[in-house]
Protein backbone atom coordinates (compact mmCIF):
# COMPACT_ATOMS: atom_id res chain seq x y z
CA UNK A 1 0.00 0.00 0.00
CA UNK A 2 2.85 2.35 0.79
CA UNK A 3 4.66 1.54 -2.46
CA UNK A 4 1.44 2.21 -4.37
CA UNK A 5 1.19 5.59 -2.60
CA UNK A 6 -2.22 4.94 -1.15
CA UNK A 7 -3.83 7.13 1.44
CA UNK A 8 -2.75 6.58 5.01
CA UNK A 9 -6.08 5.33 6.30
CA UNK A 10 -6.06 2.40 3.84
CA UNK A 11 -2.67 0.97 4.87
CA UNK A 12 -3.84 -0.87 7.98
CA UNK A 13 -6.94 -2.26 6.30
CA UNK A 14 -4.97 -3.40 3.26
CA UNK A 15 -2.35 -5.01 5.49
CA UNK A 16 -5.04 -6.92 7.36
CA UNK A 17 -6.73 -7.95 4.11
CA UNK A 18 -3.46 -9.21 2.61
CA UNK A 19 -2.56 -10.97 5.85
CA UNK A 20 -5.90 -12.76 5.95
CA UNK A 21 -5.40 -13.85 2.36
CA UNK A 22 -1.89 -15.15 3.06
CA UNK A 23 -3.00 -17.05 6.18
CA UNK A 24 -5.91 -18.57 4.25
CA UNK A 25 -3.58 -19.60 1.43
CA UNK A 26 -1.16 -21.15 3.91
CA UNK A 27 -3.94 -22.94 5.76
CA UNK A 28 -5.30 -24.45 2.55
CA UNK A 29 -2.08 -25.25 0.68
CA UNK A 30 0.49 -25.97 3.38
CA UNK A 31 -1.46 -27.93 6.02
CA UNK A 32 -2.98 -31.39 6.02
CA UNK A 33 -5.71 -30.21 3.63
CA UNK A 34 -3.05 -29.89 0.88
CA UNK A 35 -5.26 -28.14 -1.64
CA UNK A 36 -3.50 -27.28 -4.89
CA UNK A 37 -1.68 -23.93 -4.74
CA UNK A 38 -3.78 -22.52 -7.59
CA UNK A 39 -7.09 -23.42 -5.92
CA UNK A 40 -5.85 -22.11 -2.57
CA UNK A 41 -4.84 -18.86 -4.28
CA UNK A 42 -8.29 -18.53 -5.86
CA UNK A 43 -10.01 -18.95 -2.49
CA UNK A 44 -7.65 -16.51 -0.77
CA UNK A 45 -8.14 -13.99 -3.61
CA UNK A 46 -11.88 -14.42 -3.20
CA UNK A 47 -11.52 -13.29 0.39
CA UNK A 48 -9.48 -10.30 -0.76
CA UNK A 49 -12.27 -9.32 -3.15
CA UNK A 50 -14.97 -9.89 -0.56
CA UNK A 51 -13.28 -7.93 2.23
CA UNK A 52 -12.09 -5.23 -0.18
CA UNK A 53 -15.64 -4.64 -1.32
CA UNK A 54 -16.93 -4.65 2.27
CA UNK A 55 -14.29 -2.14 3.35
CA UNK A 56 -15.09 0.07 0.39
CA UNK A 57 -18.78 0.03 1.21
CA UNK A 58 -17.97 0.93 4.80
CA UNK A 59 -15.80 3.88 3.70
CA UNK A 60 -18.05 4.88 0.74
CA UNK A 61 -15.08 4.65 -1.62
CA UNK A 62 -13.81 2.55 -4.49
CA UNK A 63 -12.71 -0.98 -3.72
CA UNK A 64 -9.61 -0.66 -5.90
CA UNK A 65 -7.26 0.65 -3.18
CA UNK A 66 -8.39 -2.09 -0.80
CA UNK A 67 -7.92 -4.91 -3.29
CA UNK A 68 -4.91 -3.93 -5.42
CA UNK A 69 -2.33 -3.85 -2.64
CA UNK A 70 -3.88 -6.74 -0.70
CA UNK A 71 -3.29 -9.25 -3.50
CA UNK A 72 0.45 -8.60 -3.33
CA UNK A 73 1.24 -11.60 -1.10
CA UNK A 74 -0.52 -13.90 -3.57
CA UNK A 75 1.29 -12.78 -6.72
CA UNK A 76 3.33 -15.47 -8.52
CA UNK A 77 6.64 -13.60 -8.58
CA UNK A 78 8.92 -16.47 -7.64
CA UNK A 79 7.27 -18.87 -10.07
CA UNK A 80 7.76 -16.37 -12.87
CA UNK A 81 11.37 -15.69 -11.87
CA UNK A 82 12.34 -19.35 -11.61
CA UNK A 83 10.53 -20.14 -14.87
CA UNK A 84 12.45 -17.48 -16.75
CA UNK A 85 15.68 -18.54 -15.05
CA UNK A 86 15.15 -22.13 -16.13
CA UNK A 87 14.44 -21.00 -19.70
CA UNK A 88 17.65 -18.93 -19.67
CA UNK A 89 19.53 -22.04 -18.55
CA UNK A 90 18.02 -24.11 -21.41
CA UNK A 91 15.84 -26.18 -19.09
CA UNK A 92 12.69 -25.84 -21.17
CA UNK A 93 10.52 -28.36 -19.33
CA UNK A 94 11.07 -26.87 -15.88
CA UNK A 95 10.80 -23.34 -17.22
CA UNK A 96 7.53 -23.90 -19.05
CA UNK A 97 6.06 -25.78 -16.08
CA UNK A 98 6.92 -22.92 -13.76
CA UNK A 99 5.59 -20.27 -16.15
CA UNK A 100 2.38 -22.26 -16.62
CA UNK A 101 1.97 -22.41 -12.85
CA UNK A 102 2.54 -18.64 -12.65
CA UNK A 103 -0.07 -17.98 -15.35
CA UNK A 104 -2.58 -20.28 -13.64
CA UNK A 105 -1.97 -18.52 -10.33
CA UNK A 106 -2.48 -15.11 -11.94
CA UNK A 107 -5.77 -16.28 -13.48
CA UNK A 108 -6.83 -17.72 -10.12
CA UNK A 109 -6.20 -14.33 -8.51
CA UNK A 110 -8.31 -12.57 -11.13
CA UNK A 111 -11.16 -15.06 -10.86
CA UNK A 112 -11.07 -15.11 -7.07
CA UNK A 113 -11.10 -11.34 -6.65
CA UNK A 114 -14.01 -10.97 -9.07
CA UNK A 115 -16.03 -13.75 -7.46
CA UNK A 116 -15.42 -12.36 -3.98
CA UNK A 117 -16.52 -8.93 -5.11
CA UNK A 118 -19.68 -10.32 -6.69
CA UNK A 119 -20.51 -12.34 -3.57
CA UNK A 120 -20.34 -9.15 -1.52
CA UNK A 121 -22.65 -7.44 -4.00
CA UNK A 122 -25.15 -10.26 -3.50
CA UNK A 123 -24.92 -9.94 0.28
CA UNK A 124 -25.02 -6.14 0.48
CA UNK A 125 -28.19 -4.93 -1.12
CA UNK A 126 -29.72 -1.53 -0.57
CA UNK A 127 -32.37 -1.96 2.16
CA UNK A 128 -35.91 -1.29 1.02
CA UNK A 129 -34.96 -1.09 -2.66
CA UNK A 130 -36.23 -3.37 -5.38
CA UNK A 131 -33.86 -5.73 -7.13
CA UNK A 132 -33.99 -3.53 -10.24
CA UNK A 133 -32.73 -0.58 -8.21
CA UNK A 134 -29.89 -2.71 -6.83
CA UNK A 135 -28.98 -3.81 -10.35
CA UNK A 136 -28.94 -0.22 -11.62
CA UNK A 137 -26.61 0.71 -8.78
CA UNK A 138 -24.31 -2.18 -9.67
CA UNK A 139 -24.29 -1.14 -13.32
CA UNK A 140 -23.41 2.44 -12.37
CA UNK A 141 -20.36 1.28 -10.45
CA UNK A 142 -19.12 -0.64 -13.49
CA UNK A 143 -19.35 2.32 -15.84
CA UNK A 144 -22.41 1.24 -17.86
Amino acid sequence: AILLQQERHTVLIVTLNGGIAWVMYGALAQTSIELSPVAATAIAAGLVGLFGQLFSRYRFASSLPYVTAAIGPLLPGSATYFGLLALAQNDMTTGLNSLTKAAATALAIAIGVNLGSEVSRLILKVPGATSAANRRAAKRTRGF
